[in-house]
């Protein structure tokens, strides 16, 4: 073998080295790229991960009208229920699938009901606060939503909670404070 044959070999084997590392690192780019978009994503939002509802105040529980209910109303709008024939109107004027659909029970003579409707983005946390203000004659229902994520899903939810019997007197104000969390 001469000189000449053998340092075409070795430049050879240089370049399908560089073309093999060229690969490699092409794949590599490519599965960094792909991980930066999937952990970037608004489903993955560590700010957000945790209870997604935290209630405070004279808020007894979370609830649900009934089951098996598609609830139509509009975004932002506010419902106190203090009767049972107020609960029955929401129920006629506001479900779909009314065939399927079963409304559950609730001792309106020693609680009410008070619900916010709303749409929220991909991933959030809601903190509701129900308080009294007896020298005012008020109660205020209070929700505030964290935000994250950049996508564009949203989210109707209807905020639905039951609370001590609302005085005839007294009125509810409604407040909704919206802020984003930065990722």
């Amino acid at each position: 073998m001469n000189i000449i044959s053998v340092s075409c070999k070795i430049r050879f084997r240089y370049l399908l080295n560089l073309r093999r590392n060229y690969i490699y690192m092409r794949i590599l780019l490519l599965f960094l790229v792909a991980t930066v978009l999937f952990l970037s994503s608004c489903e993955k939002s560590g700010n957000c991960w945790g209870k997604t509802v935290k209630n405070d105040g004279e808020i007894i529980a979370d609830t649900s009208l009934c089951s098996n209910c598609i609830f139509m109303a509009n975004e932002d709008e506010n419902f106190v229920i203090v009767t049972e024939a107020a609960l029955q109107e929401i129920f006629i004027s506001n479900f779909r699938n009314e065939d399927q659909c079963k409304l559950n029970s609730f001792n309106l003579d020693k609680y009410s009901l008070v619900g916010k409707t709303m749409l929220v983005n991909c991933k959030y946390k809601i903190k509701r606060n129900f308080t009294l203000d007896a020298a005012n004659k008020t109660y205020t229902y209070e929700i505030v939503v964290d935000e994250c994520g950049n996508c564009l899903e949203k989210n109707y939810i209807t905020n639905w909670v039951l609370v001590p019997k609302i005085k005839d007197d007294h009125k509810v104000i409604f407040k909704t404070v919206r802020k984003p969390i930065e990722e």
